[in-house]
């Protein structure tokens, strides 16, 4: 049980960062323009 829910937390930490990366790329393209 441990295992899984210490997956589950990594999964979504890593989802964020994915998100969080790309509103960045969004907003660094945004800005270029």
């Amino acid at each position: 049980m441990n295992t899984n829910a210490s997956t589950t937390t990594i999964d979504r930490k890593d989802i964020i960062g994915v998100t969080k990366k790309r509103s960045h790329r969004t907003f660094v393209t945004n800005r270029k323009r």
